[in-house]
């Protein structure tokens, strides 16, 4: 038997295994992925490999499908904030913030994180980013970072700075109710359950219905791909995310989805009347909310200074953040 180390992390109800840094081909990973997550071994909706930083590198996440997911990246956040290797930023009598980058799996450029103890003190550093990160010149006052072990935190408040810029992301309406909004490292097909009810959650009808929509919309052959059921509720809108992943062979209806919340925010930015739709909070299955925050000023990094910015209705960037929990931790036999 292999003992591989291994991290169960819950962003906002998304039950994520973290790999850490597994000594094998990336070509064994779908097969490992589809053992851990079995309800006879560790359980969870997807499985990742993190790797530390090196050779001034950034640390990286692979997903066991190849794909781009939000929620596993700010697991991940937490996971390194644990072991020391995010910078510590904080401002005199505020909420202590960690941030940095991550390079993950289907995303075309390293993903910014931020994280809090609450989250007040995570919406207050979002909002003075901007000023506080282009003031330094793309490094903001960084303090020393904390030694993982029994004081490292066990549960932060996380937002990943997501880049939705055309034309890597298009939102396209296929049929009355259905946009297809597709995304680098993961397409979505959205569909409004007032018009295409959502089906029985509690049996094997939504893996019909799903791969149904799939088919019809040119998505069966996607290396991952989601089927977005949503719906308007009191606190902004719900969401019932049935993501597969084809290397994984794996399709779950997910407790929680960070990129189906972007996309459905993105979908609603582009279609409704009002331009100025700045956030979403989204439900999601699990009980969790995600936040969406669009960041209409475009990336604040040195590199893309002067870069045109994006029309009113489609953002450069969003911000897309939540609760993250560390659930257990320990060594994993197969």
């Amino acid at each position: 038997m292999t003992a591989y180390s291994f991290s169960k992390i819950i962003p906002s109800g998304n039950p994520t295994i973290l790999l850490h840094d597994p000594l094998l081909p990336e070509g064994s990973f779908p097969a490992l992925a589809a053992e851990l997550m079995g309800a006879m071994h560790l359980g969870a909706e997807q499985v990742g490999a993190l790797y530390p930083p090196a050779q001034g590198a950034p640390a990286r996440l692979h997903m066991m499908g190849g794909e781009f997911c939000v929620n596993a990246t700010r697991a991940a956040a937490l996971m390194l904030v644990r072991q020391g290797r995010l910078g510590l930023f904080s401002a005199e009598g505020e909420t202590p913030v960690w941030g940095g980058v991550i390079a993950v799996s289907g995303a075309r450029r390293p993903v910014r994180v931020l994280l809090a103890a609450d989250a007040p003190g995570l919406y207050r550093t979002i909002a003075a980013f901007p000023e506080c990160f282009a003031a330094a010149g793309g490094q903001c006052r960084q303090q020393d970072a904390p030694e993982g072990g029994d004081a490292a935190p066990e549960r932060l408040f996380c937002a990943a700075l997501v880049d939705c810029s055309a034309p890597a992301t298009v939102c396209r309406p296929m049929q009355r109710g259905v946009i297809l909004v597709s995304m680098p490292g993961m397409p979505h097909l959205l569909v409004d359950a007032s018009r295409h009810p959502l089906p029985d959650l509690s049996a094997t009808a939504w893996m019909k219905e799903s791969a149904a929509w799939r088919h019809l919309c040119g998505l069966s052959d996607a290396p991952a791909s989601g089927v977005v059921w949503y719906e308007p509720v009191a606190e902004g809108y719900a969401l019932y995310p049935a993501v597969a992943v084809r290397a994984t062979n794996s399709e779950h209806m997910e407790s929680a989805c960070g990129s189906a919340s972007l996309a459905l925010a993105l979908a609603l930015r582009m279609t409704l009347p009002d331009k100025e739709l700045q956030a979403v909070d989204v439900r999601q299955p699990g009980g969790g909310t995600l936040r969406v925050l669009f960041h209409d000023a475009g990336d604040p990094s040195p590199e893309n200074a002067g870069a045109p910015q994006n029309s009113d209705r489609q953002p450069k960037l969003a911000w897309i953040s939540g609760p993250v929990s560390l659930a257990a931790e320990g060594v994993a036999y197969l």
